[in-house]
This record gives C-alpha cells, sequence and structure tokens, in this order.
C-alpha cells in the first residue's frame, strides 16, 4: 500500500509539473503571427489548430494582402494536417506561389537566390525547413520555387 502511495503522489506531481509547462512549450512551437516581410508572406511555425483561420483574417486585411507580391514563404517542420490543408487551399484560391527554405550542402555552391535567409526567421533553428504538413502547403502554390531541395521533405 505504501508503494502505491508513493507512485501515486510521484505521478500525481509529474502531472502537475506538465500542466505547468506544457502550454509554455505549445506556444513555443506554434506557427508564429503571419506577416508579410520584403512583400513575401512568411508563415513560420508548427501548424496547430486555429491557425487556418488566424492567417484568413490576416489576409483579409486588404493593406496585408496588397502587400504581397512575391508569393509565400514557409517555414515550418509541420504540424496538424487538417489546418495544412485548409491553408494550402487557401493559398492555392488565393492563386499565390510558394517558396521554401533552401541551401545547398554544406561544402557546395550556393544556386539561385534566397527569398529569406534564415536571419530573417523568428526561431531560425527550428524552423528553416519545409517537412511533413509544410510539404502540403507548399505544393499547393500556383508556382513552386525552391533554390536547392534540401530543407524539402515529405
Amino acid at each position: 500500500m505504501r508503494r502505491y502511495c508513493k507512485r501515486l503522489a510521484a505521478a500525481c506531481f509529474l502531472m502537475a509539473l506538465a500542466s505547468i509547462f506544457l502550454p509554455v512549450w505549445r506556444r513555443a512551437s506554434a506557427m508564429e503571427e503571419p506577416r508579410v516581410f520584403r512583400g513575401v508572406l512568411l508563415i513560420e511555425g508548427k501548424f496547430e489548430k486555429g491557425d487556418y483561420e488566424r492567417l484568413r483574417a490576416f489576409l483579409a486585411n486588404k493593406n496585408n494582402f496588397d502587400r504581397i507580391h512575391s508569393g509565400v514563404f514557409l517555414a515550418s517542420p509541420g504540424g496538424y494536417i487538417g489546418e495544412a490543408i485548409k491553408i494550402g487551399r487557401l493559398i492555392r484560391s488565393l492563386r499565390l506561389s510558394t517558396d521554401g527554405p533552401s541551401g545547398p550542402p554544406v561544402g557546395r555552391e550556393r544556386i539561385g537566390s534566397y527569398a529569406i535567409s534564415p536571419t530573417d526567421l523568428a526561431k531560425p533553428n527550428q524552423n528553416y525547413l519545409c517537412a511533413s504538413a509544410c510539404f502540403l502547403v507548399y505544393v499547393a502554390g500556383i508556382e513552386r520555387k525552391i533554390a536547392w531541395a534540401g530543407r524539402l521533405g515529405i
């Protein structure tokens, strides 16, 4: 009985600890606020539920939409597939092109130009790639650009 109570107390402590830190961790990995940078709509971070609505509201503002003249730059490790599909449909319906992080493997010369460099992102170490659900948004673009496909993954 004593051993059971100790295990129960330890489990309760871990659950309490997780309830404190989990919301902070989830916010840190969620999609950053959409923004237009150098004429490019920058979508960065993990796709979470509700991101489609946030992006749609951002693009509904005519001032935001009119500033986009070079398409969408995607920098995301993935996330919820349902949100990615809805965001992809929105990008396709608005007839926007897509671009993703690129760069040659170390030691090889650069081909093409980069729309957005890692230093332009809020979290370059986490988000300078387009993988998993992000790929679904990437292929939704009317035109898809990438200088080197080393950071694009399914």
